[in-house]
């Protein structure tokens, strides 16, 4: 979230965290590289769009697997 400092501020991030004991574990860079990318998408087309927005991050466990959804 601090690579986009500059454009979080026309930004509100909403998190919604459950099940936050659970871990996945895999390679950083594979895992993070798709997220980055999808918040960097979210927040520039918010910027060409409207210039504010919101963000929705919610982490939960259901039927045996991890779920992050990102609205």
């Amino acid at each position: 979230m601090f690579l986009f400092q500059e454009k979080l501020y026309k930004v509100e991030i909403e998190w919604a965290l459950s099940d936050t004991e659970r871990k996945v574990v895999r390679k950083s860079n594979l895992f993070l590289k798709p997220f980055f990318n999808l918040l960097k998408n979210a927040i520039e087309a918010m910027d060409e769009i409207q210039g504010k927005g919101k963000i929705r991050i919610e982490h939960y466990y259901k039927n045996g697997q991890i779920h992050i959804k990102v609205s």
